[in-house]
């Protein structure tokens, strides 16, 4: 049950609703919110457009935009530093997506990876992630994606 509110969670922040996202910029500025970045296929990547966050219910969302609108987030629920993993019987979930048609996720059904929190305070968290993501179907994606070197520095 926990991994379908993670999951949903997720899907909350993709569809710009929960938290009020951040304002697109030209990436010249900070987001607000935080930050985060990662390697997709071996090309950096730096969510500089938009970077929505939320921690409710015990669970820990965030998804991070570039101008491109390709898209990263995750779902968890933190009981404190340490690595939470995706896979079987694990809540923890995450999500590439190329704008608004191809989707890839990593759940406890399909991908893997996980997510390492080195910092969390009632307001913020910071760590890493890894996954390889399975292409959602029914989006019309195909192949997998490796998303490595993640790094996350977000506030709530």
């Amino acid at each position: 049950m926990r991994s379908l509110v993670t999951l949903t969670a997720v899907a909350v922040l993709f569809g710009g609703c929960g938290t009020d996202p951040i304002s697109p910029d030209n990436g010249d500025t900070p987001l607000v919110n935080g930050s985060m970045s990662a390697k997709v296929d071996g090309d950096s990547w730096v969510a500089n457009s938009a970077l929505t966050v939320a921690y409710t219910g015990g669970i820990l969302a965030f998804a991070g935009s570039d101008a491109s609108m390709l898209t990263i987030g995750m779902g968890f629920i933190p009981t404190g530093p340490g690595t939470y993993s995706i896979g079987p019987s694990e809540p923890t979930n995450a999500n590439l997506s190329e704008g608004t048609v191809h989707s890839w996720a990593a759940s406890s059904s399909m991908g893997s990876g996980s997510v390492t929190l080195t910092s969390f305070t009632e307001n913020s968290a910071s760590g890493t992630f890894s996954f390889t993501v399975e292409p959602v179907t029914t989006t019309g994606a195909t192949g997998s994606r490796l998303v490595t070197e993640g790094m996350f520095d977000v506030t709530f």
